[in-house]
């Protein structure tokens, strides 16, 4: 199975994040997580993205810092789908937050999960 990473572009206020949402919770049953649906939160930090996708793959909140991110990528399968709404947070500000951008591909990478990051232009912008 090949997955890759896609993106989903549109204007703000126009119900991107509504079916997203629905599909993630469509694809979930209590005892196997196949979607994840995360708000890249303001500013796109990567220590909070990173607690709030703890958070969402039920982590304990002890762990912290490079011990974290290893299980957060080794919770990901080839079978899952991970979906980073608001994904042009990492573009507002001074520069972008390389490092988040960084994290989302070396998930994809470690464990070749389909990524689908979704936002304004301002994203497509920011990647070109």
């Amino acid at each position: 199975m090949y997955h890759r990473i896609g993106f989903i572009y549109g204007l703000t206020q126009i119900g991107k994040s509504e079916p997203l949402i629905e599909y993630a919770h469509r694809q979930n049953s209590e005892q196997h997580k196949k979607c994840i649906y995360i708000e890249m939160p303001s500013g796109g930090h990567k220590g909070l993205f990173v607690r709030k996708l703890s958070a969402e793959l039920g982590f304990s909140s002890a762990g912290r810092g490079a011990s974290e991110q290893i299980a957060i990528t080794d919770a990901f399968t080839p079978n899952m789908l991970l979906i980073v709404d608001e994904f042009q947070r990492c573009f507002r500000g001074s520069k972008p937050r390389v490092e988040t951008i960084d994290f989302i591909r070396e998930i994809f990478n470690e464990s070749k999960c389909a990524i689908m990051l979704c936002g304004t232009h301002e994203a497509e912008e920011g990647l070109d």
